[in-house]
């Protein structure tokens, strides 16, 4: 008897371990194989691409400042989600 009780538990155990890795895996390829829609991803600035943000002068200067540069970084972030890095 006490052994089919601890036979039962080992099953029953084995089944919940297999069904968790089925579900852990059925999400890991749901985030890498089928991303979610393009509306959810974050903005991207090709290089030589003109920016218009407010308060920064461009032809003020021939060389950008780093100052300016803090500034524009500044203005990003917070229009910016927090992307976690």
């Amino acid at each position: 008897m006490r052994a089919n009780v601890r036979s039962n538990i080992e099953l029953a155990a084995q089944v919940v371990i297999a069904i968790a890795v089925v579900i852990a895996a059925g999400v890991l390829v749901k985030r890498n194989v089928w991303p979610g829609p393009a509306s959810g991803r974050a903005p991207t600035i090709n290089a030589g691409e003109r920016l218009s943000i407010p308060n920064v002068d461009w032809g003020q200067n021939k060389r950008v400042s780093f100052s300016s540069l803090r500034k524009i970084v500044r203005i990003a972030r917070r229009a910016l989600p927090c992307t976690g890095s």
